[in-house]
């Protein structure tokens, strides 16, 4: 039987959290995700969300699924990024990280944050 072929998706939403006791940062608006630990040992983490809902035929198998990802600067020759599902809703409100995006920004309303 003939497949319905690949789907390819682009994420609904995305966000960073920035490890910060205060919950103060993210960057929901911002142009880029960052992962992995700082030289200052500050944690970072991406957050993607995909929308399958109407790209998936029903009663489809799906039997692979690749993610793809440019890193665009780094402070490590390599880094072991690994990934997991949320069960819980997250928001991606307005805040953007000015410069390099590394700092963070204020969070806004709706911005998911480390604490929140």
């Amino acid at each position: 039987m003939g497949g319905a072929g690949p789907v390819t998706l682009t994420p609904s939403q995305d966000n960073t959290l920035y490890e910060d006791s205060s919950g103060s940062l993210s960057s929901g608006a911002g142009t880029g995700l960052f992962i992995g630990t700082t030289n200052s040992v500050r944690d970072r983490r991406a957050l993607i969300q995909f929308d399958i809902v109407g790209a998936i035929p029903d009663g489809a198998t799906i039997t692979s699924v690749s993610l793809t990802m440019s890193v665009t600067k780094t402070i490590a020759d390599t880094y072991d990024a690994t990934l997991h599902t949320l069960s819980l809703a997250w928001g991606e409100g307005a805040s953007s990280a000015g410069g390099g995006g590394g700092g963070g920004a204020t969070a806004e309303a709706g911005d998911a944050t480390w604490t929140h």
